[in-house]
């Protein structure tokens, strides 16, 4: 357990091609077929059973999305900030999500365009596109 109650799960991987990777993100949310759904929208996230589990699967990402039994308090400024999302559009995207800003960074060795947005259950995100340029 990590700060603010933060569960990180390790499990090793042999097959790996980089040293670490992310398998599955654990989010509590107080109505989730209504999160599934957002995912689905904005996100293209597809409904997978994983073995007794349902998760959003998003390309390089699945999310679990789990009932909460109390009130959700947001992720903004705790161990857990914020979830990162790359997309091919981030000024479609982020307009179609919430009507946000996109910030852009132009660098000699980057092109990354960026909104953060805080989604309907609390958790922040960042979404951006460009990573892959980032070395």
């Amino acid at each position: 357990m990590g700060p603010d109650d933060v569960k990180v799960r390790l499990a090793e991987d042999r097959s790996l091609a980089t040293p670490v990777a992310a398998d599955m993100i654990d989010m509590v949310v107080p109505d989730v077929a209504a999160a599934q759904a957002w995912y689905g929208k904005y996100f293209g996230a597809r409904l997978v059973k994983r073995g007794g589990e349902t998760v959003a699967d998003i390309p390089g990402e699945n999310i679990l999305l789990t009932q909460a039994k109390g009130p959700v308090a947001p992720t903004k400024g705790r161990a857990f900030d914020r979830i990162g999302l790359e997309v091919k559009n981030v000024d479609e995207t982020c307009m179609a999500v919430g009507g946000s800003k996109v910030n852009r960074a132009d660098k000699s060795r980057m092109d990354l365009a960026v909104c953060t947005l805080t989604y309907p259950w609390g958790t922040f995100i960042e979404i951006s596109q460009g990573l892959a340029a980032v070395k």
